[in-house]
Parts: structure tokens; sequence; C-alpha cells
């Protein structure tokens, strides 16, 4: 069985960045800034750890029902007859108070919970009824939700043996320098602002620069509209008033900004960002949400220009990067009240089990940092250097008897919604157009096709199982406890799926199931047996689903190589464990791997 886990990342000094060389930056940029993500991935799940209250609440009193067996009813509704699921159910009652923050309105605190056992009704003990009534009610207020958040930031880092936040702010400081680095190596910063980026990196250079805050005030409306987040960097004092003052400006979940001087700054955020007439406001990432309809109504009004946009002072010290974390935390936490404290209330859909939109909608721009030149400059320039390192394939002019390899392949439900694709970096590629088969297509499958037919002299046919057609694949309940639990159930739901459509098929016909989340939370990526035909694959990663192929046609672990070509990478098999963020990925597998699928693919015609 093949097990593919989070890889951990070291996270050099923000120093030792200034002295790579391409495309030693844009790799670890995109590396951090992939693992940052995943990072985050995890306080921002509050309907997860909703569910994980319920399951430590219920389990010590639980034989064999799940939460789809046990349901409520109110004291006068007591009859034999089981109601109907998606109405009563206690997964229903956690959804809607996981998802919208209330529980349905066929539920009332004098419901009790019930389950059916050889054909009876059954009512589960008190002791049961008081812990559930008191999960309920524990998450209908906010201080459920914030405990978590700090929990989170207090909480190791799952990779490294520091805390969450620490990491983070590790990670920003390191990214900023990557940044730097890039834009210095491809132009797009000048000379200047590179030298004033430096000064987070080496606080001990002179001469010093200036740092500033950024707000936008406006007395007659007593509106103050910090820019949480935000900063200036300059060159020279604001108070200096010198028409040539080189600065840089960062806004967090925009992007990285140089300007000439202070007054550009200012003429670009209210000509492109507090423009009433402009097509879209970018601000709000970095504004507290209860601030935003004052926002709104002054730029409606036009009630803000130059003048509004104040810089306020401050000095940077070696805790920089964690105090900037922190004012990203208290944002989010404000913001999350300021959304329990509104009294609009969705409502579900009474037939249908999952209907919800979150209660809490995950805003993690603003702690990517710098998702723009990792989009716009890193992937592309690690991209190009990755095809220039592939070796050529020569075009095979025979054509071949021999059967073909057929990868079926289906996206999960879960990966439907663009807004859930940015929780993978990987798959930033696609995330300025809609997800298109021949966009995935070539994302995760075009290259393993070429390495596959350059092995094996076969024909590789790449086959999309249709949602559609395969609804029961499309829904399919992959997360489980165990990576065998979960692809024995996903063997049995793709044989059902063959026999219902009575399709012909051969060992040769693998079929792999691409997720949103790794099979086991916070674990396997991937799953399936070695030579086996059937995976499960979290779009996490990219190596991912032709590393589980790997394994279905006979590749191993321990066969996996390190190559050099002008760059250390990493073939197709390399364990996790054993990856480096300091290597690049090579599209290929390993000569012994090769040697493997060959010698597996030998035994068919």
């Amino acid at each position: 069985m093949s097990i593919t886990e989070q890889q951990t990342v070291f996270i050099p000094p923000p120093a030792s960045i200034t002295t790579m060389s391409a495309p030693f930056a844009a790799i670890t940029l995109q590396s951090l800034h992939e693992n940052a993500v995943h990072t985050m991935s995890s306080p921002f799940n509050f309907s997860a750890e909703a569910f994980n209250l319920l399951k430590k609440t219920i389990a010590p009193f639980l034989n064999e029902e799940t939460l789809n067996d046990i349901f409520f009813l109110p004291p006068l509704a007591l009859s034999p007859q089981k109601p109907t699921p998606n109405r009563n159910t206690l997964r229903h009652l956690f959804e809607s108070l996981a998802f919208i923050n209330q529980p349905p309105t066929s539920y009332n605190d004098a419901c009790h919970f019930f389950c059916h056992k050889n054909g009876q009704l059954h009512k589960l003990p008190p002791a049961f009824q008081q812990a559930v009534k008191k999960a309920i009610f524990e998450l209908q207020g906010i201080e459920f939700y914030l405990d978590r958040i700090d929990s989170f930031w207090s909480a190791e880092h799952e990779n490294y043996p520091i805390t969450n936040k620490e990491y983070m702010a590790r990670s920003m400081a390191t990214q900023l320098q990557c940044v730097n680095l890039i834009r210095s190596q491809d132009m797009s910063l000048s000379l200047e602002s590179v030298d004033l980026l430096l000064r987070l990196a080496h606080l001990n250079i002179t001469p010093r620069a200036y740092f500033y805050t950024v707000a936008l005030t406006q007395p007659e409306y007593a509106a103050h509209i910090p820019l949480i987040g935000a900063f200036l960097i300059t060159r020279n004092a604001e108070d200096q008033g010198d028409h040539v003052n080189p600065c840089v400006l960062y806004l967090p979940g925009v992007k990285l900004q140089q300007f000439d001087s202070i007054a550009m700054m200012k003429t670009y955020l209210a000509t492109h960002l507090i423009n009433p007439i402009a097509p879209q406001n970018p601000l709000p990432a970095c504004i507290a949400l209860r601030q935003h309809t004052t926002l709104g109504d002054l730029i409606g009004r036009g009630a803000l220009d130059l003048q509004h946009i104040n810089l306020s002072p401050f000095s940077i010290t070696p805790g920089f990067f964690n105090d900037h974390l922190q004012l990203l935390i208290d944002k989010h936490k404000q913001d999350i009240t300021y959304l329990w404290s509104q009294p609009e209330r969705l409502t579900a859909a009474a037939t249908n089990q999952r209907p919800f939109e979150p209660r809490y909608p995950s805003n993690r721009s603003a702690f990517e940092f710098f998702s723009d030149c990792v989009i716009n400059r890193a992937i592309p320039a690690v991209t190009a250097w990755r095809e220039s390192q592939r070796p050529a394939v020569e075009p095979e002019d025979k054509p071949t008897s021999l059967k073909p390899i057929k990868l079926h392949f289906i996206y999960h439900q879960d990966l439907e919604d663009s807004r859930l694709l940015s929780v993978s970096n990987l798959l930033s590629a696609f995330l300025l157009k809609p997800p298109t088969l021949p966009l995935m297509k070539q994302g995760f499958f075009s290259w393993i096709v070429t390495e596959l037919e350059h092995i094996s002299g076969r024909k590789v046919e790449l086959i999309e199982i249709d949602k559609k057609s395969a609804p029961e694949l499309y829904t399919f309940d992959y997360i489980s406890t165990s990576e065998q639990d979960a692809i024995d159930r996903w063997e049995q739901a793709v044989i059902a799926f063959i026999e219902r459509t009575s399709q012909p098929t051969s060992p040769l016909d693998k079929f792999i199931l691409l997720t949103r989340h790794s099979v086991v939370p916070d674990n396997v990526l991937g799953v399936t047996y070695h030579k086996g035909q059937f995976a499960i694959a979290c779009a996490m990663s990219r190596m991912t689903p032709a590393h589980e192929i790997g394994h279905m046609l006979g590749a191993k672990h321990e066969a996996g190589a390190i190559i050099y070509d002008g760059w250390w990478s990493e073939t197709i098999m390399r364990s996790q464990y054993q990856r480096s963020v300091w290597r690049a990925d090579t599209y290929r597998f390993s000569d012994e791997n090769r040697e493997h699928i060959q010698a597996y693919l030998s035994q068919f015609e």
C-alpha cells in the first residue's frame, strides 16, 4: 500500500535567501507558500472542529450507530416509524449548527434523541441526551470558535518544533526575501526597492529605512479605517517632502508594489483602490468586516481621496513578523465575532442533505502573503525551468499491438467549487480561470502519460468518468480513519460501477479519484495497493496522482532517486519523508522504477 504524506519543510533564514540563484528562490517560495496554505487550512475549518466536538461527545455512548442512525423527535411525536433522515438526523443537526449557527427548525430544547434497535424505537440514555445538548449549546456561542483559533496558533506545528504562529511568521519573513530576489532577477523591482526590502532581512543595514502603517481617515464622517497588515517602507521620512523618495507598499492578499515617491503611492491607492468606478476593490482583504459598509459608503460618496490616506510611523524590531501576524490573527477573530453578531440567519432546506454555505467564510488571502508573486512569477519560472530539464522523448513512429494502459479518473465533488480549489497552491495555475478538463489534465496527467508511453511503448488512454454517469463515485465518502478502509471501500464502489455499466476491464485499467482533502485527515495524501487497480489521490500535490499510478504499475519508494541535471531534482516515487524543499520535482521515474514498471507490464500482451 502506498502512503503519501505532507512533507516537512525546513525554513531557511531570510538573510540566506539573498545569496540564492535562480531557480532556487522561486522553488523555495513556491514550496513555502504551499506549506503555509496547507498549515492555514486548519483554523478556518470550523465545521470540522464542530464535528470533532460531536465525536468526542458521543463516542463513549455509541456501539455501531452512525450520525445518520441517531435522530431527534419532540416529546409528543414519538412513533415507531423512523423520521426522514434528511430532516431529523444528528448529522443534519450538527451540519446546521456548524454552517449556519442555528439548529434546524424541527429541533428545540425539548427534543430527545433516539435510534432504532431490533426494529424498535430506542431512546438514548440521559447521559447521552445531556452531553449532546451541552455540545449544541456550546456550538451556538462565539467563544467555541475563538478558542479554536487561539488553540491553533499556540499549538505546535505538525511538521516543525515551533508553534503555528512562529512557523507562519518565519515563513512570511523568508517568503518576502524570496519575492525580493525573484523580482530583482526579473527586474520587476528596482535596485532601490530591493535594497529597501533587505531591511526586513538585515535589521542592521545603514542608512536606515522608514516604516509606516496605512489608514484611510475621513474626519467629516468620523471614519478611521486602518489597512490591517499593510505597511510602507521608504528611503526618507514622509515629512522631508522629497519629490523622489523610493518606497515599497505591501497590501495583504493583494501585492507588493514599488513607487518613486509617497505621493505616487497615494495616487495609486486613490486611483485604483478607492475609486468608486474601479471594477473591483481589493482593499477589503485588509479591512475589518465591520468597516466594509463604511468603506463602501465613503467610496460611493466619493469622500476619499489623496488627503485621506494617512501614514503612521513605527519602528522595526526583530519581532516584526510575529507582530504582523498577530495583527492578522486579531482581525480574523474580530471578523468572526462580527459575523456571529449579525441578526441574519440562513435557513437549511429540509429535503437536501448539504444545502449549506459556511456561516464563517474562509478568507485566507491575508495569510497567503505573496500569492500574486507565486502565481504570476514563481510558478511560471519553476515550470519553465522544469520543462528545460525534461529529457527529450522521441516519438514512436511504429504502431504497437500491445494493450493500452487506461487511466480512468474522476474529480470528486469537493473539487467543484473554485473557492475550495484555492486550498491547493499547486492548483493556483487554474485559479484565474475555471478548472476545465483540459487544464486539469495538463496539470495532473499529461506529463505522466508522456512518461509512461516512453517507458512502456504502449498507448496510454486518459478517460474521465463523467459525474452524471457515476454519481456514487463523484460523491464518494473517501475520508476515513485508515487508508486501508478508504481504498477497500473505493475498490468496492468502482467494481459496483463497472458491473452496473457492463464495462470490460483488464488489470491495465486503473481507476483514480482526485480529491480536495487527504484520505486520513492531516496524514496521507494518497493511497493504493501495490500493483492494484484503484487509487485515491489528493489534489494538494501535483505529484500525488502520478505517485499512486506508479505504485499501481509496480514502482517502489525505495527505488526513487535524486537526479542532478543543472539542479537537484527528486523523481516521482520519492517518499515525502525523504523530500526536501531544497530540491525540485522531476517529471519522471528513476531508472530503477522504470525497470520495475516494465517488468510489471511485461506480463500483459
